[in-house]
């Protein structure tokens, strides 16, 4: 009796108690990786998935192209970052940015916001080392991490080169100028919570005149492994896309290779520029921090993939789409929920957007469709954005070793506005 009472209950809760028992176990100090691969097996069998299903999903998260590509370029990145960090190039950026812009506050969020340019996944790693150099020591691990992650992230609702920003044009059948167009007013706006709720408080330190007198060459050339990566990046990302549109040969590279070729190039340029030994690179290859985050990252994508193959984002998709809610709440609750059990930008808008899409055609909506796809996207990534498994804060608050409800209690605030501007500019763009 009790065995069929907990296979009947639906699957958001489901879903729901599987996020419990992972967050008791990471209060247990579980490692992250190990939870979220027992949450995984856990949906799996709940699921009603037969065994052989679960071990073949688990098989097919860890040679996933995904899953092969976000090991490698964040492999690539903590390379990087430990590279720059153990031969001081990323303190003599940090140095060289203070002294050309002494404003303390600026310098916080002006680091994590250049590296959120680039659309790299687990990036807020990368910017995670430069605001701890620039932070005080007054500055708590929480309130670093708080500040790395939302500045890491002001982009994400406009800058065109983010996935999220092209497939969700591309669902909601939007240009993608249109798209970026009506989120502008997003990004802008989420700085100015960003400095609101985590910067306004802060003690304006400045340096002084003497430090401020140096020219703009030192902190350029020290910063040119991200202006590589950021440049090569894009040019390569448009040469393998025209490649890829007339040679069959370039079809076959993944999504993400030119990143994975930008950063390359980024750290063998650090190696070079800093003349690292062999030793000294083996030291870092070695180094244990970078092997339990790849764990992470393995255990996050199998997560997701027992939470798609499971039928589990579908089934919590579909119930809430047949509860005949309105139209402005489901635009909201259900890209939100979704995102925030997948902690992905491209999970959300690719199981949400489809049936949302489909609901607002059938409901006679579609002239409003600007208004519901600005609620819905900045809804979903805002559950993505606070999602436990979203790699960006689960990687930055391990290496600050930060606190979970100290977290939390920095980033609900400006979230929560985030989706109340979102909810004013889906009533503003009704108007328009």
């Amino acid at each position: 009796m009790m065995v069929h009472f907990l296979f009947s209950i639906s699957p958001t809760f489901k879903v729901l108690i599987v996020f419990v028992f992972i967050v008791i176990a990471l209060k247990f100090k579980t490692p992250l990786g190990l939870a979220m691969l027992a949450g995984a097996l856990a949906v799996g069998f709940w699921f009603n998935m037969p065994p052989l299903q679960i071990l073949k999903s688990l098989g097919l998260s860890l040679v996933d192209e995904t899953t092969l590509m976000l090991t490698l370029a964040i492999g690539l990145i903590l390379l990087l970052s430990q590279s720059m960090s153990r031969t001081g190039q990323l303190q003599r950026i940090v140095i060289s940015f203070r002294r050309r812009f002494s404003h303390y506050k600026l310098s916080l969020a002006t680091f994590p916001a250049l590296i959120g340019l680039l659309p790299m996944p687990g990036g807020a790693y990368f910017s995670a080392p430069m605001v701890d150099s620039v932070g005080t020591e007054e500055l708590t691990a929480e309130h670093k991490t708080a500040i790395n992650h939302w500045f890491r992230h002001i982009w994400e609702y406009s800058w065109p080169l983010y996935p999220g920003v092209i497939v969700g044009s591309a669902l909601a059948d939007l240009t993608l100028g249109k798209f970026v167009l009506v989120h502008i007013p997003v990004t802008l706006l989420t700085v100015v919570f960003g400095y609101v709720f985590l910067l306004r408080r802060l003690p304006s330190v400045q340096t002084t005149a003497k430090e401020v007198a140096i020219d703009t060459k030192s902190f350029f050339y020290e910063s040119l492994p991200i202006i590589i990566i950021v440049a090569l990046s894009i040019i390569l990302g448009v040469l393998i896309a025209f490649a890829r549109a007339r040679l069959l040969f370039f079809e076959i590279l993944p999504d993400r290779a030119s990143l994975a070729i930008a950063l390359g190039v980024g750290v063998l340029w650090v190696w070079k520029k800093n003349k690292m030994t062999t030793p000294q690179i083996m030291e870092i290859l070695k180094n244990k921090t970078v092997w339990i985050l790849i764990f992470t990252i393995l255990g996050v994508m199998a997560f997701r993939q027992l939470l798609t193959d499971s039928g589990a984002v579908d089934g919590i998709t579909q119930s809430l789409a047949d509860k005949q809610m309105p139209m402005i709440a489901i635009s909201m609750f259900l890209p939100f929920f979704v995102g925030m059990i997948t902690g992905v930008t491209v999970a959300f808008l690719g199981t949400t957007f489809p049936i949302l899409m489909a609901l607002i055609a059938a409901q006679g909506l579609s002239e409003n469709l600007v208004s519901y796809t600005v609620l819905a996207y900045c809804s979903g990534f805002m559950g993505t954005f606070l999602s436990p498994v979203h790699l960006c804060i689960i990687m930055t608050k391990e290496y600050f070793k930060a606190d979970w409800a100290g977290i939390y209690r920095l980033l609900v605030p400006p979230a929560i506005l985030t989706i109340l501007l979102a909810l004013g500019l889906y009533f503003l763009y009704l108007k328009l």
